[in-house]
């Protein structure tokens, strides 16, 4: 039972040269509408763009609220991210990046609600939009038929991860405290959410509101982002995805097959060379195909072709305007 003076929600903000859109994450935090305790624990990776000047100057505004983590050197998103989960001290926890923002009073409110009234749940979701660098034209990321619904282990491994991370809520489990998790947190330099997903699910369902409550800034910080690292250099990222999904399978001592893991990624690497125009080598195209069985490859293109008709089905849907806010 949690004392009335007690932190409910840690806000985890990761912050990199966000200088420019830090203000608006954080008064969105900020003017959250809860009957709770919240902290904002907010770690900046040696910025030198004034995002550290602005996180002091919160702090100074806020004291009780943020818990300011300013890195002296450079140490990368994956180990920044696990400091600042390190210090949340809230039962829960919830994320926003720094040049992200919420669009949503109520998203904690709902969110603790719901966790507090499902203990079977590991984690609580939310529909999302994604808008250009100014944060505007905002276009819905899931449909009806996504949301008010359950997620579970065996949906990620078919589908994988349709639900924004910066939209969930969950409980807080301390794992950066345990030896075993820190080992397989950072048995590779990155990619920590492909870890993140796969705990939550083994913990327990995810349930994703309706509530569209984030803005993801697509495009804001392309040189230092990990997604355009990701366009750039493809098969090194899928080379580690594959070695993540076997240190998983590892540290639950054969407990899942996730396997089903790797055709998901194949999938999207073979549309990303077909139609996306990614330059790859075809060799060490072909050495990673081969180094999943006959099964699983036939799988990735089955899901590959399914991602063809999903992509025409929404280009169609977009130029309806189906996919804006309403």
């Amino acid at each position: 039972m949690n004392s009335v003076n007690s932190i409910k929600v840690s806000v985890s903000v990761l912050c990199y040269k966000h200088a420019k859109y830090l203000r608006q994450c954080l008064d969105a935090i900020l003017n959250q509408k809860v009957n709770f305790r919240y902290e904002i624990v907010i770690g900046d990776d040696c910025s030198n763009d004034g995002s550290a000047e602005i996180i002091s100057e919160y702090k100074e505004k806020y004291p009780d609220i943020i818990v300011p983590l300013i890195n002296d050197v450079n140490v990368g998103a994956s180990k920044n991210s696990f400091n600042i989960k390190l210090h949340c001290r809230g039962e829960y926890i919830s994320t926003c990046e720094g040049d992200d923002f919420w669009i949503n009073d109520q998203k904690l409110q709902r969110q603790v609600d719901f966790l507090d009234s499902h203990p079977e749940y590991s984690a609580v979701a939310t529909n999302s939009v994604s808008v250009n660098p100014e944060g505007e034209n905002p276009r819905i990321l899931l449909l009806p038929r996504q949301v008010n619904k359950t997620y579970t282990m065996k949906d990620y491994l078919r589908h994988g991860m349709i639900i924004h991370g910066n939209t969930i809520m969950y409980r807080n489990h301390r794992l950066e405290e345990n030896d075993k998790y820190k080992k397989l947190r950072f048995s590779e330099p990155t990619m920590g959410d492909v870890i993140s997903r796969i705990i939550f699910y083994d913990r327990g369902p995810i349930f994703v509101l309706s509530d569209v409550t984030h803005a993801h800034r697509s495009g804001a910080n392309d040189v230092t982002s990990f997604s355009a690292q990701q366009k750039t250099k493809l098969l090194y990222y899928t080379k580690m995805y594959f070695r993540i999904v076997d240190n998983l399978m590892e540290y639950f001592e054969g407990k899942y097959d996730l396997n089903e893991l790797k055709s998901n990624r194949l999938s999207t690497v073979l549309y990303a060379v077909y139609l996306g125009g990614a330059k790859v080598e075809k060799n060490e195209l072909r050495e990673i195909l081969d180094s999943v069985s006959l099964g699983y490859r036939f799988l990735a293109y089955y899901r590959f072709l399914r991602k063809i008709v999903l992509s025409a089905i929404r280009k169609i849907g977009r130029k309806l305007n189906l996919y804006k806010m309403v």
